[in-house]
């Protein structure tokens, strides 16, 4: 009689337990893995048979840069095929617009140019890749038919290999513009910061203080190697990633290794620039990284649930793959990503292996309500203010054309922004509600 009783207890439960669970399913619990789609907008690869000649097939092209430069958006195209050269090309269509002048000031280092970015105020920066004993130098364009000029030149150790990527935030204008390069000498890792200080002969204006700051003893204990490189997340804290370590999140006081993905769900030895893609509205984050191994270089996109990394499961999308044979055996590549419009944007580049743009969708970035009060709202920019009328004590957040936050206000229709320049992305909410974007042309 017991056992009979347990029997149907047991059924019971079963089905009650399913029961249960496909109303959770039905109900869509936070944190469940959501539908994430990805359409290719452009694509020049191996796989397509269209392999640009700047790429080539001798692991000379390895970064590029997506922002705003003298005056308009490009995607920076760093190459050492045929000479050292920084292409500009078109983010709609990835056709080539123009170049830089590559002087003979540009010399020294493994590889003379490398990897790019662009500060918030529309400058072109350009770094060399350095191994062991040497120089590494970042370079500066202020327009696109400027001279370079050298922004930073540090002296390295033997223990040193820096330049395989670098990151920049904040404007040199304003002197708030850092360069973190992260070290990818085998076993050795740590993350050096170049901060901005007044110019003593330019009064009012700054230069890049040539003696940089560690500030990432958490890496000190991480095994890295070639390609290690860092993306700094909304709330402070920045993502790791080199071609022999795991994605990792480190506080952003660079002391604490906060979480990592497994090394099951993304190899550690499978590729590079690990990069902050968006934050939906039910707080759903969303990050990627370029992976190079035989049939697959292409970048996963992993979701994230309350930064937590260590839960990540799986990927939840990948772009398609610039080729099926192992052509990169460096797992060299780049990423970079914007929102522009609502939409999300990446843009990826595999070395050896190809180029494109593709569109991610499915990230939710409204409540699905339809506000009315969007048709009624302006934004005006007048005196080096942006102004919203048409709302009261609106929340206004301004980001880079790559989708990085610059400055905010909170409970107000005014915003300074005298000190930028460039085109920048404008989000006007009300309790916590986006309500409307738009995009602004600051000169």
């Amino acid at each position: 009689m017991i056992l009979l009783i347990l029997i149907i207890y047991i059924i019971f439960m079963k089905k009650f337990t399913l029961f249960f669970a496909a109303i959770i399913a039905a109900l869509g619990v936070k944190g469940q893995n959501p539908s994430i789609d990805v359409s290719t907008k452009w694509q020049f690869s191996v796989a397509t048979g269209d392999l640009p000649t700047y790429i080539g097939t001798g692991n000379n092209c390895r970064g590029i840069a997506l922002g705003a430069f003298d005056g308009e958006k490009v995607l920076a195209v760093v190459t050492r095929q045929g000479g050292s050269q920084i292409l500009l090309l078109d983010p709609s269509d990835g056709s080539q617009k123009s170049s830089l002048t590559v002087s003979s000031i540009v010399t020294g280092g493994n590889f003379a140019v490398n990897d790019a970015a662009i500060t918030d105020d529309g400058k072109m920066l350009v770094c060399n890749t350095i191994v062991g004993a040497g120089a590494f130098k970042v370079y500066r364009w202020d327009n696109a038919t400027d001279e370079p000029a050298v922004a930073i030149q540090y002296a390295t150790a033997t223990t040193e290999r820096l330049g395989d990527t670098f990151t920049a935030t904040g404007s040199i204008d304003d002197g708030t513009a850092k360069v973190y390069a992260s070290n990818g000498a085998s076993g050795t890792g740590k993350i050096l910061c170049w901060s901005m200080i007044q110019d003593v002969d330019n009064p009012g204006s700054y230069v890049f203080d040539q003696t940089p700051v560690d500030f990432s003893t958490a890496m000190h204990g991480i095994a890295v190697s070639v390609g290690s490189n860092i993306d700094f997340l909304p709330d402070g804290s920045f993502l790791h990633k080199s071609t022999r370590s795991v994605i990792s999140r480190i506080s952003g006081d660079g002391t604490t290794v906060l979480s990592s993905i497994p090394d099951l769900v993304a190899p550690n030895d499978a590729g590079m620039s690990v990069k902050y893609i968006a934050t939906g509205a039910d707080m759903t984050s969303y990050i990627t990284y370029f992976t190079a191994m035989p049939g697959t270089q292409l970048c996963r996109i992993f979701a994230v649930t309350d930064w937590d990394l260590d839960a990540v499961t799986e990927p939840v999308a990948s772009t398609p793959s610039f080729a099926d044979d192992d052509v990169n055996l460096n797992r060299t590549g780049k990423v970079a990503s914007e929102i522009e419009d609502g939409k999300v944007y990446l843009y990826v580049l595999g070395t050896n292996s190809g180029i494109g743009k593709y569109e991610i969708t499915g990230i939710d970035f409204n409540t699905g309500i339809k506000n009315p009060l969007n048709d009624n709202i302006n934004i005006n920019l007048s005196g080096g203010i942006l102004s919203v009328t048409g709302i009261d004590s609106p929340s206004i957040t301004l980001y880079n054309a790559i989708g990085q936050k610059v400055k905010s206000a909170v409970n107000s229709n005014r915003l300074p922004v005298n000190e930028l320049k460039g085109i920048y992305i404008v989000s006007i909410s009300k309790n916590n509600e986006i309500i409307k974007t738009d995009k602004a042309s600051i000169k």
